[in-house]
């Protein structure tokens, strides 16, 4: 076991029972008013199916002599096309809105289970706690990534009409972050939903439904497929028909959104109450005054969630993966600084509780507990993880899970890295982005990166620091300009791509367009571009001398510093000119992408998906040609914090997993932007590093002995190659 034999029994530290709470009469019938509403709901969507269903054997029934009445020829065929249309489209539509009554929620996948006989402690704690507040033990206990914990049944309905079967679900990075006090209360206020019988089947039920409408109305699978090839056939008639069916299906699932809707809003009233119910169980076994600060870990470790994520993306762009993340979110929240930390309590502070809200905002259930003055009859203040047996395997466990299951990611390509070396690497790009923001005072756009010159002048360092201190403002007042710009073009070259496609926009206005048309898209794309080389032009000034100035200044730093500090910011310059040379392909790259999304997501609501895909393949080979153009640049290049000397190249994770060769190019220029634009932030960003250490010296000298330049030559970093230039390609075109 983690926790040592001197360590207080945890099921020896709970102090006499908590105060049995009965349910008010209002509770229970506005909870079972609410629960009949809820199924009254599937019972009108099955009776507008049984209309639908009328409404079709009328048609086929009376309409037929719509096909006799017009006579022969093309008006007869017209008026067949039209009848069997109409009669495919009913019968489609009604197919369509039967299908999700038998549509069933997936199952998850190998979930991680632990029991007695492995972690006889935490269940022991569990049972403790169920007994407590009157609560079933549950039959199963999961273990997930997430800063959560949860409570169901293990088998839906039955579970619930015929026992507490329930299976509880623990995120492991709140054990890494609670102490046990506070990981009771949690435990507490998730049994809390269940200690009442009645209450949680009717709760269940109207769970269940609302989540039904949620996921037959989101939801696609194969039948949509053959729906939108249905609308590829040769013959106009059979489009015709496939369209009417596509308009019916639409129909179908719009009346589904506002049943959903309407359930959501009969429910969440009441499940508001539920909160605050839970919300006294975790009062009464952990305390009142412990709340607030249970709601604040959650909150930070929530933010801390986010962050490490990220991180792991970011290490996963070259091959590599942390191996705990519970790990991870912790020293994440641990390493917020104080203004951080305050502006997530003042977004959660600030917060209201809306109509639609399943859960009252922070500060009411804050209010709502204090006011209970709970004592607790658990205190304990040890950490949550002493509960547990073999902790650290547990966690990279669940990690592991995490990434293949969760994440979808293909592990065998995969390497695992110590969460030490991750940290420690996160630690030092944090340090690098800190010294790109010192030097430059504002943050330079990536996209606005400049090569460092090949030929620095180490005289002109003061030159070109006081140059660029006097055109500070200038850059500050031109760069929102030059952004808001940049953003109107991203949007409106998303825009051209879909015109350009065949698809219409309903609103252009959103986009900055006045009509829905090509030419007046591409129109505006020239006219903005002329803007922003306008706006560029007010920013080079400062742009060019931030250059000489990094250039200078790390020429002096190569005379004075040891040859593994020379050889170290030469192959950093190096990396530095290759990068800078792609990032205009990879800014385009980025606008193809979310261009070649927005086609394929519209593809069902287009009338001829062909010319789509046709146009959507002229992107994605545009993405290939930018991928292959970064693999050939970087292919010798050694990459500047791999420790086994590999090149960026092969450190580019080029393997996610695609359904089809167009997802795959754009998954692997993703890989590309992902991986390459972060790298050049922080390689510019340690070369800042180094430029600063020595300005501290060069600040120290006299004005006259900067004029010479260093006698020692320095390595030469390699030039780099020549790239096509790629950021101005023509607009779209029919």
């Amino acid at each position: 076991m983690s926790r040592i034999a001197t360590a207080p029994d945890p099921l020896l530290s709970f102090h006499g029972p908590i105060q049995a709470r009965s349910v008010p009469f209002h509770y229970r019938l506005g909870l079972t008013l609410i629960a009949v509403a809820m199924l009254l709901l599937p019972a009108i969507y099955i009776g507008l199916i049984v209309c639908a269903g009328w409404l079709v054997w009328w048609h086929i029934r009376h309409d037929w002599g719509m096909i006799t009445a017009v006579g022969k020829g093309r008006a007869m065929v017209l008026a067949l096309v039209l009848y069997v249309g109409l009669a495919a489209a009913g019968l489609t539509m009604m197919f369509f809105m039967i299908k999700p009554l038998f549509s069933r929620r997936a199952r998850p996948r190998n979930a991680i289970t632990v029991g007695a006989q492995d972690q006889p402690e935490l269940i022991a704690f569990i049972h403790k706690i169920c007994d407590l507040i009157g609560a079933p033990h549950p039959r199963e206990v999961r273990l997930d990534c997430d800063t959560n914990a949860s409570a169901g049944f293990c088998h839906g309905l039955t579970s619930a009409i015929f026992g507490g079967d329930l299976v509880l679900v623990i995120g492991m990075p709140l054990v890494a972050g609670l102490t046990m006090r506070q990981f009771a209360g949690v435990l507490a206020h998730e049994f809390g939903h269940f200690a009442q019988g009645a209450g949680m089947r009717l709760s269940f039920v109207i769970r269940s439904i609302n989540a039904w409408f949620a996921r037959v109305v989101f939801e696609r699978d194969e039948w949509d497929e053959r729906l939108i090839a249905w609308r590829q056939a040769d013959h106009w008639s059979m489009e015709l028909c496939a369209v009417f069916a596509q308009v019916a299906v639409g129909t179908g699932r719009k009346i589904l959104h506002a049943l959903m809707l309407a359930g959501h809003a009969l429910s969440s009233f009441m499940s508001r109450q539920m909160e605050f119910d839970a919300d006294s169980y975790e009062a009464q076994v952990a305390g009142s005054s412990e709340f607030p600060r249970t709601a604040e870990r959650l909150r930070l470790l929530s933010v801390a969630r986010q962050i490490a994520l990220r991180d792991a993306f970011q290490s996963m762009q070259s091959r590599q993966l942390p191996d705990d993340l519970p790990a991870m979110i912790v020293w994440r929240e641990k390493g917020m600084d104080s203004a951080h930390r305050s502006r997530v309590q003042e977004l959660f502070a600030q917060a209201k509780t809306g109509w639609g809200d399943t859960h009252p905002s922070d500060a009411e259930r804050d209010r709502a507990v204090l006011a209970l003055g709970a004592p607790g009859v658990f205190t304990l203040e040890a950490p949550a993880s002493d509960l547990f047996c073999d902790y650290g395997v547990l966690c990279a466990a669940v990690t592991r899970h995490f990434y293949d299951v969760e994440a979808d990611i293909d592990l065998d390509r995969m390497q695992f890295t110590p969460v030490g070396s991750v940290v420690q690497d996160r630690r030092e790009s944090d340090t690098a982005n800190e010294h790109w923001r010192e030097f430059f005072g504002k943050d330079i756009d990536i996209a606005r990166l400049s090569a460092l010159p090949e030929k620095p002048q180490p005289a002109h360092w003061q030159k070109a620091r006081d140059k660029m201190a006097s055109l500070a403002h200038a850059y500050a007042q031109a760069k929102p300009r030059y952004d808001a710009t940049r953003v109107t073009i991203n949007k409106q070259r998303a825009a051209a791509e879909l015109l350009a496609a065949g698809y219409s926009l309903p609103n252009p206005e959103e986009v900055g367009l006045d009509s829905s048309s090509l030419a007046e898209a591409n129109a505006s794309l020239a006219r903005h571009g002329t803007f922003l080389q306008s706006v560029a032009g007010e920013m080079e000034d400062f742009e060019i001398a931030a250059a000489e100035r990094l250039a200078a200044a790390l020429a002096w730093h190569q005379r004075s510093a040891a040859c593994a500090s020379r050889e170290r910011v030469a192959l950093l310059i190096t990396v530095q000119r290759h990068l800078v040379g792609l990032i205009p392909g990879l800014q385009q790259a980025q606008m193809d992408k979310e261009a070649l999304a927005l086609l394929l997501m519209n593809l069902p609501n287009h009338h001829d998906a062909g010319s789509v895909l046709r146009h959507a393949k002229v992107i994605a080979d545009r993405l290939g040609a930018m991928t292959m153009r970064c693999l050939r640049t970087l292919a010798d290049l050694p990459h500047p914090y791999a420790m086994d000397g590999s090149t960026i190249a092969s450190r580019l994770n080029l393997y996610a997993r695609a359904e089809d060769e167009m997802e795959g190019m754009a998954l692997r220029a993703a890989a590309c932007i992902d991986a390459l634009l972060p790298l050049a932030v922080r390689v510019q960003g340690e070369l800042c590093g180094f430029a600063l250490e020595a300005e501290k010296t060069l600040a120290q000298r006299a004005p006259e002995s900067l004029v010479s330049a260093p006698a020692e030559p320095a390595p030469q970093p390699a030039a780099p190659p020549k790239i096509a230039d790629t950021a101005n390609l023509p607009p779209p075109t029919l």
